[in-house]
């Protein structure tokens, strides 16, 4: 199997002049990634932290690909055999997540690295940073996508066609696992996919739709907006021309989108910062209030104070200061 990659270049050509490019490993060959020019007057030796890290964590994974593909040789188990297979592919596609973040890190415009600033492994990421990443020019299709049949293959946002077939590289972040979708990753060209998933085993159609959730829709599910997981496989089964009007829509969609999950990760992180002396003052608060919502109107009034502390971040998001604890705008 090829295990050969090629990662994102986000530089421009005069800066490529200046500046070592670093080879990237295969994950069955001895990691040796030469080092940019710059580091090298800060670590005398010639390697940055950064770049020792990503030596480590590639190395770490090699050893448990050899591992597998020793056993795959000596146990004919096929029930084994194919467990092993799922296994080896994950952490293939691990290889890939760990070689294309950290070339980010190392060779990232300057927008792009304040971005992945103090994350030091792409499990770190948020659906926002992925967002703000997209929009300061990283193809999400190559950081977030592999070829189905290559794990540790690349993608290109720009070469994708009818036909292809790509896997979700998402890995164990919580963070983006059905938050990310298909229609922030792939171009707005591409206007119907087919979703295969554990949700969907038989695979499902998907048309592209620029509403407040850009994404991929089938009204016949319930939710209708397809969500998409680690493992999850793309297939695009429609390209189609895109007007001007239809690219506005995108590139306004995708802002909103963007501003949306900045502002749900902000109120998540300011209930995240909440003592329990201030959740319990605005539940008591609130239950006063529901509890005569409920003697007039029937509804459970733990419901209505369940949903005023999820929406509003237990009183502290910007429409509760304002007396609206519904999200209702």
């Amino acid at each position: 199997m090829d295990c050969s990659i090629t990662l994102p270049n986000f530089m421009t050509a005069d800066q490529e002049k200046n500046i070592e490019k670093p080879e990237v490993a295969t994950p069955t060959e001895a990691v040796k990634t030469p080092e940019p020019m710059g580091f090298r007057s800060v670590f005398p030796e010639g390697k940055s932290e950064a770049t020792r890290s990503l030596e480590n964590n590639l190395s770490s994974v090699n050893v448990k690909l050899d591992t597998l593909r020793k056993l795959q040789k000596e146990d004919p188990d096929p029930v084994r055999q194919k467990e092993r297979q799922e296994q080896i592919a994950k952490l293939e596609r691990q290889w890939g997540r760990i070689s294309r973040y950290s070339y980010l890190q190392l060779r990232g415009t300057s927008d792009q690295k304040k971005i992945v600033d103090k994350k030091d492994s792409f499990e770190q990421l948020r659906a926002s940073d992925i967002l703000s990443l997209k929009k300061n020019g990283v193809d999400l299709a190559n950081l977030l996508l592999v070829p189905e049949n290559n794990p540790t293959g690349s993608v290109s946002r720009d070469a994708i066609k009818e036909k292809d077939s790509f896997i979700v590289n998402f890995g164990e972040n919580a963070s983006i696992n059905a938050i990310t979708g298909a229609g922030d990753i792939l171009p707005p060209t591409v206007s119907q996919v087919k979703i295969t998933s554990a949700k969907y085993p038989n695979g499902i159609v998907a048309e592209r739709r620029n509403s407040q959730r850009p994404g991929y829709y089938n009204d016949t599910c319930k939710p209708p907006y397809i969500a998409i997981y680690d493992g999850d496989k793309i297939e695009i089964t429609k390209i189609g021309p895109l007007s001007k009007e239809d690219l506005d829509a995108s590139n306004k969609a995708d802002e909103e989108q963007l501003n949306r999950i900045s502002e749900e990760e902000a109120r998540e992180e300011a209930v995240r910062k909440l003592s329990l002396e201030e959740k319990k003052n605005f539940m008591d608060s609130a239950t006063t209030i529901a509890k005569a919502i409920e003697t007039q109107y029937g509804i459970p009034w733990q419901v209505t104070v369940g949903q005023a502390a999820l929406e509003s971040g237990y009183g502290k998001s910007g429409l509760a200061q304002a007396g609206n604890f519904f999200g209702i705008k």
